[in-house]
């Protein structure tokens, strides 16, 4: 995928860039929110307290992600405490997001007393929290770049379909993985 999808230049306040991946990213958090507004509705759930959920869900996400990035590489970071500035633009780790971003929602869920079943809400969240990545994964099929390789290597397998079979992008290896 294209890291960069559009540099707008605003004159004297700068550039202001709007990443690929980011873009879809909020697309697909937009699109989950809604299917979990509409499920809210069915269930007779306030749906602008599904709404609060769901922005604390990524907050809290987005906080454990990056606090579990520099809590794996404590010791590079306090040997280096300027890369933690140099890496804010970085994603952070997966896990660790899901972990605050579940505990969290379990904490705002008993704090507003939401009527809300356990296991028939932990199910239906798993196909609105799905449609992030899924949607983020399209923008990288629907927009290939040098580093979507991995993508058309796993889509152009043998039995599958393929959104993205061109191969005039090169392979890019990244030089290091978090």
């Amino acid at each position: 995928m294209y890291p960069v999808l559009f540099n707008l230049d605003l004159g004297r306040f700068g550039k202001f860039t709007i990443g690929t991946y980011g873009l879809f990213y909020a697309l697909g958090f937009l699109l989950a929110l809604r299917l979990a507004v509409g499920l809210a509705r069915r269930e007779g759930i306030d749906s602008a307290r599904i709404v609060d959920l769901g922005i604390v869900a990524l907050l809290a996400g987005f906080v454990g992600a990056k606090a579990t990035l520099y809590l794996i590489d404590a010791r590079y970071y306090y040997e280096h405490p300027m890369e933690i500035l140099r890496n804010l633009r970085s994603a952070g780790v997966f896990y660790g997001g899901f972990a605050l971003a579940a505990a969290a929602s379990v904490l705002y869920v008993r704090r507003y007393r939401l009527p809300l079943r356990p296991w028939r809400w932990v199910r239906r969240s798993a196909v609105s929290g799905a449609l992030r990545p899924a949607v983020a994964t399209a923008g990288a099929a629907i927009f290939p770049g040098p580093s979507s390789s991995a993508i058309r290597r796993l889509t152009s397998s043998p039995g599958s379909r393929s959104a993205c079979r061109s191969t005039r992008h090169r392979s890019i290896t990244p030089s290091r993985i978090s």
